[in-house]
């Protein structure tokens, strides 16, 4: 149970809570260092939804949206496109945004985009964005989907 929590909370791209011996959790914020690491090094690509929903009211952005089919037909960010994650390493050059320029990456929560974030930076795309908290905090936020 505990392994569950912990690879959904890490899926998520949330940090785990640490545990006791008993295995119950802290509610302690304290990351592995792998895990603070790895968010640092994302960090500075990434936003939270009232800095996408900016640019989307300017209408000078591109979202990819990496959620399934299924999830994307049940609401997305306005314009979004799909590629879902497992697909998005066969369907790169669907992207249609030049290597050089900023666009944002979302999904659910903002798990399955970090890692579509970091696959697209590798593929070049130097200035994708991941989209902190994903459809869910948009939605939270009461901003409009599509």
């Amino acid at each position: 149970m505990i392994l569950l929590s912990l690879l959904l909370t890490l899926a998520c791209g949330g940090q785990p809570a640490a545990t006791t011996s008993t295995g119950s959790s802290t509610g302690s914020s304290t990351a592995p260092a792998s895990t603070t690491a790895s968010s640092a090094a994302r960090s500075p690509a990434d936003i939270d939804v009232s800095q996408l929903k900016e640019k989307v009211d300017a209408g000078g952005t591109f979202v990819l949206d990496v959620r399934t089919p299924g999830e994307f037909s049940q609401g997305h960010v306005p314009g979004a496109v799909n590629i879902p994650l497992q697909e998005l390493n066969q369907r790169m050059g669907e992207v249609p945004v030049p290597k050089d320029q900023p666009f944002e990456v979302i999904c659910a929560v903002g798990g399955r985009s970090a890692v579509a974030t970091q696959e697209l930076r590798k593929a070049g795309w130097s200035q994708a964005i991941n989209v902190k908290g994903g459809t869910a905090a948009w939605v939270s936020a009461g901003y409009p989907t599509e």
